[in-house]
């Protein structure tokens, strides 16, 4: 048994040291890795509960209730008036569908369970984990579920397996360690939010507690090891970054790192002359602060981050992110002294003498809110109209066909043009083309063309091609792709419509082959192929900036795209379409429908043409009806809006037949 359990003011201020990296992160303030804080705060955890259940335990006083009810005071209080204050600041600032989303993550982290709620619904480093105010509860899920296994696990191998149980524990971190490793490649999102990909770490804290001894260290060995270790948290912290897989064994270096300075330490109080140096660091007074409010910084830092970016966009000045980890601070120190420490301390007042009773009652109310937030849709009478109706346009999708022929064969593939007709087109591509077939259908319908669509998201109509895209049919494209163009030969279309993502695609080197290969084979098969050019990719969620601005300042402000910007994305692709270009392959472009003042429109006719970044609404779809119907008329000239002419200095922005 050990007896390592003094206070440790350089534990502290590794604490200190891991949130001021989480924080820096979120904040986009150059910690590119310092997400691998949360890796740290585990470590931390494991080996002072195991700690606390070794002495208890030794003395013959460790309770499982007192156990639970110590971990209610220390983390539920804090994380409950967050919560509270994130459902009230969402009431008046966030758009139903986010409200809805907030509403939910609330639930889930109450039932102790965010990290499966996200796990299911969003990627951590995704784009919409930006709106997401509860995210970071997912860490706070993972301990809670720790904490209900792991003292039981301790009390049954101490008890019945005593001779067995550190080496039980060795098994379970190879077995976490190794689950994490192999589903990092198979489930990253799994591996990154889930308590079995996530236990070793906390598992690694644990057992330095059970390995720790009384006995003198040498100093020389003491620094050699804290400044290792403080080597590996501030090289990942500084080199991993968003796309790093993580978290598998590169999690090892902080978790590593974490040990070490643990270790480092454990030979005195840092207050005494010969400490180790980086223990001497960490023990410094307002690291030693910092770390005592660490809790309630991680929990309050997100909300703000999330809130801010709602308010006042994503791009946050330098100087308005430093207010913001000034603010975390403050909060935190607020957060500690009002509702931590009274908590904590069993001040006499009934609340804090019943934490359980105060807990239950807090989460019920909670609960009951946020179930009545989700099945109400985000309780949107709350806002304006306006706010609404632009805020509607992100459920604006229709022929979002996902159309898998591996799986379901040819009697898969819906028609959206006219029921009967002497002329065939299909209409073949990714999510992009699914945007497009509103015009399509409407084109097709009224020239009496049967039309086909076969479209599946991220997965480009390219024989040979992979998109290499979560989302997509991935290494299975191109045996779908395959099926695509044997039915093409079988059918005998007039026309195949290409549309995709192509920026997405051009660089990598296989593309302009690929392409090459297609138009041949769909060429020698008889058709006509039309390659549409790709609308623009907006810097934003168009619905959501719109909706937004109008909520904040009375009046929709767009942030609309220069078309200049857009032609230099898809240069390398529109360059490659001219070409290819020939009597058999049309090459058409979208932009004049779009395009005012060399500006991609978001809004025409009092419409939103966008749902998000990059998708275009029905009616934005619809739009593109004159396009189709012009090629299909082969000598017709397209008839544009008149609200949509657009005088363009690029002669490659018009269509062209």
């Amino acid at each position: 048994m050990n007896d390592c359990s003094s206070y440790r003011p350089d534990i502290d201020g590794l604490r200190a040291v891991a949130v001021l990296l989480v924080v820096l992160f979120h904040l986009d303030l150059g910690v590119s890795g310092g997400f691998i804080g949360v890796d740290v705060f585990f470590v931390i955890s494991g080996y002072l509960i195991t700690q606390i259940i070794q002495r208890r335990m030794h003395d013959g006083s460790f309770s499982l209730k007192e156990f639970w009810i110590r971990r209610i005071r220390r983390i539920v209080p804090a994380a409950t008036v967050m919560t509270a204050v994130v459902l009230f600041t969402g009431y008046f600032w966030l758009l139903p569908s986010d409200y809805q989303a907030l509403a939910d993550s609330v639930i889930a982290h109450l039932r102790m369970n965010a990290n499966g709620h996200f796990y299911s619904s969003l990627d951590y480093f995704g784009p919409a984990a930006d709106q997401q105010p509860m995210l970071h509860t997912w860490s706070l899920a993972v301990e809670e579920q720790f904490y209900l296994i792991y003292p039981i696990l301790l009390l049954v191998l101490f008890r019945y397996a005593r001779r067995w149980a550190t080496v039980l524990l060795w098994l379970g971190f190879a077995a976490s360690l190794g689950l994490s490793q192999s589903m990092v490649g198979s489930d990253p999102t799994g591996s990154f939010y889930l308590l079995p990909c996530r236990a070793w770490e906390l598992l690694a804290g644990g057992l330095l507690a059970i390995h720790c001894r009384r006995g003198a260290v040498s100093p020389a060995v003491a620094n050699l090891a804290g400044g290792v270790g403080g080597l590996c948290i501030l090289v990942p912290a500084f080199w991993f970054d968003s796309g790093t897989t993580f978290p598998g064994f590169l999690a090892m270096l902080p978790c590593a790192g974490a040990v070490a300075l643990i270790w480092s330490g454990r030979t005195a109080i840092f207050a005494e002359a010969h400490s180790p140096l980086v223990g001497r660091v960490l023990g410094h007074p307002s690291l030693v602060s910092l770390g005592k409010i660490s809790y309630s910084v991680y929990l309050w830092h997100w909300p703000l981050v999330v809130y801010a970016q709602v308010r006042w966009g994503d791009a946050l000045s330098p100087v308005t992110r430093f207010l913001m980890l000034g603010m975390s601070i403050g909060l935190g120190q607020l957060s500690y002294r009002f509702i931590e420490q009274p908590f904590r301390q069993q001040l006499r007042f009934p609340i804090f003498q019943r934490p359980v009773l105060a807990a239950v009652g807090a989460w019920g109310c909670l609960i009951g809110f946020s179930w009545l937030i989700s099945a109400s849709n985000g309780l949107p009478q709350r806002l304006p109209s306006s706010v609404i109706r632009f805020a509607a346009a992100t459920e604006s999708n229709a022929y979002e066909f996902q159309v898998d022929l591996l799986k379901n064969g040819i009697e898969s593939i819906p028609q959206i043009g006219a029921t009967d007709g002497d002329v065939s087109c299909l209409l073949w591509g990714d999510s992009h083309a699914m945007a497009l077939a509103p015009g399509v259908a409407a084109a097709c319908q009224s020239r009496g063309i049967v039309c086909s669509q076969i479209t599946y998201s991220s997965t480009p109509p390219l024989l040979d091609f992979s998109g290499h895209s979560v989302w997509g049919l991935d290494e299975r494209a191109p045996a779908q792709n395959d099926l695509v163009m044997d039915h093409i030969r079988s059918q005998s279309f007039d026309y195949v419509i290409l549309a995709c993502k192509w920026s997405g695609h051009h660089k990598q080197p296989t593309f302009q082959p690929c392409l090459e290969k297609t138009l041949r084979q769909i060429e020698a098969a008889g058709a006509r192929c039309v390659l549409v050019r790709d609308v623009a990719i907006n810097d934003v969620d168009v619905p959501r900036e719109l909706a937004y601005s109008t909520l904040f300042t009375g009046s929709p402000t767009p942030q609309e795209l220069m078309h200049a910007s857009h032609l230099e994305v898809n240069l390398a692709s529109n360059q490659l379409f001219d070409e290819l270009e020939s009597d058999q392959t049309v090459v058409v472009d979208p932009a004049p429908l779009f395009v005012r003042e060399d500006r991609w429109q978001w809004i025409i006719d009092g419409e939103v043409m966008y749902r998000d970044r990059h998708h275009l609404t029905i009616l934005g779809g619809q739009r593109t009806q004159p396009l189709f119907e012009a090629v299909f008329a082969e000598d017709t000239p397209i008839e544009y809006p008149d609200s949509s002419r657009v005088a363009s200095e690029d002669p490659k922005s018009n269509a062209r037949f």
